[in-house]
């Protein structure tokens, strides 16, 4: 199978980077546009300005400022392996954003990372990975490090 356009999530995680990197080996082999995402969860976003002695503003810029951040890292590796990389980031749920990314973008497979949380904190925080294989219509490669 060939692929000609991966949508790789990206959230500073080992497993994220691991995604990220296979991500970028797979689309030199394939000649593949590589898209990064980012999605700002609420909860996350919330929790941030939670902060103690920290202007909720504040912290949720330096959020959105850390995710960019990744995003351009991400960018610049591909681009500097010679292949053509965009990055998106918004705020919003992560599966539906992905999903969303996904469709928008064109992409014909998405290559992610998963925490690989099992037992309480699975049945608890639930899968970003898990929802987006649920209801993905494109092939999802998932990638764990631990």
């Amino acid at each position: 199978m060939l692929f000609t356009k991966m949508l790789v999530p990206v959230d500073g995680s080992a497993a994220s980077r691991a995604a990220a990197n296979l991500a970028v080996s797979l689309a030199k082999e394939h000649h593949a546009e590589v898209v990064f995402c980012c999605a700002l969860e609420n909860a996350s976003l919330m929790e941030a300005a939670k902060k103690p002695a920290i202007d909720p503003t504040f912290a949720v810029r330096d959020e959105t400022l850390h995710a960019h951040a990744l995003l351009d890292a991400a960018v610049l590796e591909a681009k500097t392996a010679g292949l053509t990389a965009s990055s998106h980031a918004a705020e919003g749920d992560a599966v539906s954003y992905i999903l969303e990314r996904a469709d928008s973008s064109g992409a014909d497979l998405i290559v992610m990372g998963t925490h690989g949380r099992g037992g309480l904190a699975h049945a608890f925080l639930g899968s970003t990975a898990e929802g987006v294989l649920r209801r993905s219509k494109v092939p999802v490669l998932v990638v764990t490090r631990h």
